[in-house]
């Protein structure tokens, strides 16, 4: 019965569509040659087929003629992982993992959840999830491990220091927190927005009014590496933000475009956002609001470059054939500035400049008493790191060694030779860009202080709050054009 389900609910929904485009009266004939294929299949393919696979195929052969990847087909599985996303809730033990050189660690664990009362700790290594090893595991397969039901028990085993501990816990329901936020020196409050789901907008308003609380006077919103999500959720932490008027332009297949609006006023306070290539869709509308309709400051990279949005419909009742998000629309900022496939530019572009680190091949293991040119690179790592005590000289000495096997005494989780083999120079590696990227992280944040301290001095200490400043930026200000802020006297 639910195999012929997902059949009619597909010839439906089509029908649905041939309505719209004033196709109606071709579509018996074209959809019953996708019958009679589906019967041919069955009736005479030389091994046994899934009925429900071939439908998901077909379904999935449609969205990607296409040509659109944002436009997919969601089997019933897939379709609760995507539900658990937006609800930023699931069932688990409340732990974020990571890949490593060995296998899987835990990254972080969350507070009040099982993870955290079985004593799980960050930076413990993964052995093995109900006596099954986890080293050769993708992460589809691990997750599966550590999901399961409401109430039911999972042990684990992980390594830490040199001993394996084993612990057994009860799966919860997990509600993983979207916003984060602390008061920074100089009274700017800092919000980190990981996606827009469900809660987030709730969230927010309750770290923003906490801010207030503790008499912020600037905000420094973090969008990098936010996905996007929930654009009615976006709308709403837009609400929070921005004075009244117009916040995005939406335009549709038929080439309508509508205006949507802030009922305002908003908050009365400068606000710098911090974006990167991973701010994408939901975000990158939010950023560009910001910086075109309050005045804000863009720090970072260019964005991703999604501007469409998509709708969900669901296929049977409740989703039970799965669903098709399907892209219906595409979006711009306040002021017409298209995202898709352009972004949306920051006013002070601040990147991390990879080609310049010392990064090694890992395709030869170095060794003491070698002297090429992978070995002046290796030293050179180990000098940015401050762990060689000497001039690098391409020449493997025995202090190269000393520094090599402290940088394995870091990583954790190899071998400690002192020998810069394959996963040694990862290793190395993933320290460097780590490094980089932790003073990178700090450049701009410490840019974006400056600025928003600026914006404070402006308004005066003694008559705050004052009516929004908006001054030059806020009036010039087109997503795709950054700016020299020098001009304006902003450092």
């Amino acid at each position: 019965m639910k195999r012929a389900g997902l059949l009619t609910t597909i010839i439906l929904l089509f029908a649905l569509v041939g309505c719209e485009v004033g196709m109606a009266a071709e579509l018996p004939t074209d959809l019953s040659q996708l019958e009679k294929v589906l019967a041919l299949v069955e009736s005479s393919y030389w091994l046994d087929v899934d009925r429900s696979q071939l439908l998901a195929g077909a379904v999935n052969g449609m969205l990607a003629a296409l040509g659109d990847p944002y436009s997919e087909y969601f089997t019933p599985e897939e379709f609760a992982q995507f539900q658990e996303t937006v609800h930023s809730e699931l069932v688990g033990i409340g732990i974020i993992i990571a890949p490593c050189a060995t296998g899987w660690k835990i990254e972080s664990v969350l507070p009040g959840s099982p993870a955290a009362e079985a004593g799980l700790q960050a930076d413990d290594l993964i052995v093995a999830v109900d006596d099954q090893p986890t080293f050769a595991l993708d992460l589809d397969e691990l997750r599966q491990l550590l999901r399961g039901s409401v109430d039911s028990w999972v042990q684990l085993s992980v390594a830490r220091s040199d001993e394996v501990l084993t612990m057994s816990m009860q799966r919860q329901h997990i509600w993983q927190p979207t916003v984060d936020y602390r008061l920074l020196p100089g009274q700017i409050g800092f919000i980190r927005i990981e996606s827009f789901g469900e809660r987030t907008s709730q969230e927010f308003e309750q770290a923003l009014s906490n801010l207030q609380r503790q008499q912020a006077r600037a905000l420094l919103i973090d969008l990098r590496d936010n996905p996007g999500g929930l654009l009615q959720t976006a709308a709403e932490v837009a609400e929070q933000l921005l004075p009244a008027g117009p916040w995005i332009r939406i335009t549709y297949r038929d080439g309508v475009s509508e205006i949507v609006e802030t009922k305002g006023p908003g908050v009365d306070l400068p606000i710098a956002v911090l974006v990167n290539e991973l701010t994408a869709s939901a975000a990158e509308i939010l950023a560009g609001a910001i910086g075109e309709r309050a005045g804000g400051l863009l720090l970072g990279t260019p964005t991703f470059g999604k501007g469409i949005m998509q709708n969900l419909y669901e296929l049977g009742e409740n989703g039970e054939f799965g669903a098709i998000k399907l892209t219906t629309a595409s979006f711009a900022t306040p002021d017409g500035w298209e995202i898709q496939g352009e972004g949306v530019q920051p006013d002070v572009l601040m990147a991390l400049d990879v080609e310049s680190l010392p990064l090694l091949s890992g395709e030869q293991t170095l060794y003491p008493g070698l002297e090429q040119a992978e070995v002046l690179v290796l030293q050179q790592a180990l000098a940015r790191l401050g762990l060689l005590e000497e001039e690098p000289s391409g020449v493997y000495t025995p202090a190269t060694q000393a520094a090599v096997l402290a940088a394995q005494e870091q990583a954790g989780d190899i071998m400690r030779d002192g020998v810069a083999d394959g996963w040694t120079q990862m290793e190395i590696n993933n320290l460097v860009l780590q490094q980089a990227w932790e003073e990178s992280n700090l450049h701009l944040l410490k840019t974006a202080q400056i600025w928003l301290r600026q914006q404070i001095h402006k308004r005066g200490w003694a008559n705050w709050p004052t009516p929004r400043y908006m001054g030059e930026k806020a009036r010039s200000r087109r997503c795709g054009h950054p700016r020299a802020l020098v001009a304006t006297s902003c450092w």
